[in-house]
């Protein structure tokens, strides 16, 4: 009895995404107009029919007539395959006869159990792939005009829509293997690091040119902080990697002094996220976990990696809490000044009201609200005192204090600004002109 390589039901478990992952070429080939096949793990095409015949390149298959050796396209593949897998998902490669293609690796449990190769596609004219062809292969020079009509069946494309092709493969890869969490990661890894090494080599360029390198760089890690603290993902991530690239220099490449600096680093990190509205439990508890963690990282390029997430941790307490929180503090808010405005209102008893911060309340109210603290309420006095001018006989002195302005003088020059005409003005006019120019935002 024929021993399998692997159980019964994994072996049935890895057929099931290939014949998904089928479907899913047939579908990539018929959107995009580009040949898409799947391969197992010894590059041999999956086809779930076994009379079928797998679609071949046709300049390949021109080649072969001639005995034109070397294209090898099954171990080709195969090695692109291995690369997708390595390089995070996607790897676009040249075949020896100058044709694109990409591969996506599919995955089961985190191990790849096949892929999805798309190609061929060309970047230049028909004649010039002919040319390279025949360079290679001179053999082949007898059936030059059979290689060009081969050739313009392939689809040419600019090298961005490969690229675009490219990802649309790694997605539909992505959604076969349902789970492609680990070849994001390290995607991820390697972008970090491709990043990192780019300012190291930075530092060293000045240092080798003479230009005086900074110590640590204080005024990025303010940037840093505050990036964090206005939930700002894309900014964050690039100023850590432009100041872990100047730790790692500055450091002469010592891990023990490396992680010291991480150490305090993560202490500022969350007392960041906390400014920023983190909830400071969740914040200080995180906080506590990754001190734990860095003893066991071993490596730069480790610790690298294990940081940009722990900086997505306390970014996402920060986005989290003003996705989550700032509607119902700034209803409390809202409430408590409609409650209030026609006395003295101050901000510091709304921030407690919607229980946050002064300093931070004032900041989220002007973000959600479109206006500051005051022009909104100075905008609900005005709005009241309109009220009493149209429909009372009182004075523009006893208005202004029952709209809670103390002053006449402050409340028809706020009533001018925000309405565009004097109190008086507008008690005469009915208040039909001009129009408003101000209104307050629906809560």
């Amino acid at each position: 009895m024929e021993e399998l390589p692997f159980p019964r039901h994994v072996m049935e478990e890895m057929r099931e995404l290939l014949e998904k992952a089928h479907q899913a070429a047939l579908h990539y080939k018929i959107a995009t107009g580009v040949r898409c096949v799947v391969i197992d793990t010894e590059g041999n095409s999956f086809e779930p029919d076994p009379t079928e015949i797998p679609e071949s390149c046709k300049v390949c298959s021109a080649l072969e007539k001639t005995g034109a050796a070397g294209t090898n396209c099954r171990d080709l593949h195969l090695y692109g395959s291995y690369q997708a897998e390595r390089f995070g998902g996607i790897y676009i490669y040249f075949c020896p006869i100058s044709l694109i293609h990409w591969a996506s690796p599919i995955l089961s449990d985190g191990k790849t159990v096949g892929s999805m190769i798309a190609g061929p596609v060309t970047v230049i004219g028909t004649e010039e792939v002919v040319d390279e062809i025949l360079r290679k292969y001179p053999s082949a020079s007898n059936i030059r005009p059979m290689l060009t009509e081969s050739v313009a069946t392939v689809p040419q494309v600019s090298t961005e829509k490969a690229k675009s092709l490219a990802e649309v493969l790694m997605m539909s890869a992505g959604w076969v293997s349902g789970d492609d969490r680990p070849l994001a990661e390290r995607r991820d890894n390697l972008d970090l690091q491709s990043r990192i090494s780019e300012e190291i080599q930075e530092q060293k360029k000045r240092f080798s040119s003479g230009i005086e390198v900074p110590g640590y760089p204080i005024e990025k890690e303010r940037e840093l902080l505050a990036a964090i603290r206005g939930a700002d993902k894309q900014s964050s991530k690039r100023i850590l990697n432009e100041l872990l690239g100047a730790i790692f220099f500055s450091s002469g490449g010592r891990f023990e002094i490396v992680k010291f600096r991480t150490l305090e680093l993560l202490v500022l990190l969350s007392r960041a996220a906390m400014e920023g509205g983190a909830d400071p439990e969740q914040s200080l508890s995180l906080n506590l976990r990754y001190i734990r963690d860095i003893d066991r990282l071993r490596d730069i390029d480790e610790l690298s990696f294990w940081l940009g997430k722990v900086l997505n941790r306390f970014i996402n307490l920060v986005f989290t809490f003003r996705e989550v929180k700032h509607l119902g503090a700034i209803e409390r808010a809202v409430r408590y000044i409609q409650l209030h405005y026609t006395e003295k209102v101050t901000l510091q008893e709304t921030a407690e009201a919607a229980g946050l911060s002064p300093a931070y309340f004032s900041s989220i109210f002007k973000e959600e609200m479109g206006v500051s603290f005051s022009e909104y309420v100075n905008r609900l006095k005005v709005s009241y005192a309109k009220n009493l001018l149209s429909t009372t006989e009182l004075s523009l002195a006893q208005v202004a204090g029952q709209s809670g302005f103390e002053d006449q003088s402050y409340f028809s020059r706020i009533f001018k600004r925000i309405g565009g005409v004097s109190p008086g003005r507008y008690r005469e006019t009915g208040g039909r002109l001009p129009e408003d120019r101000h209104t307050l935002k629906d809560m």
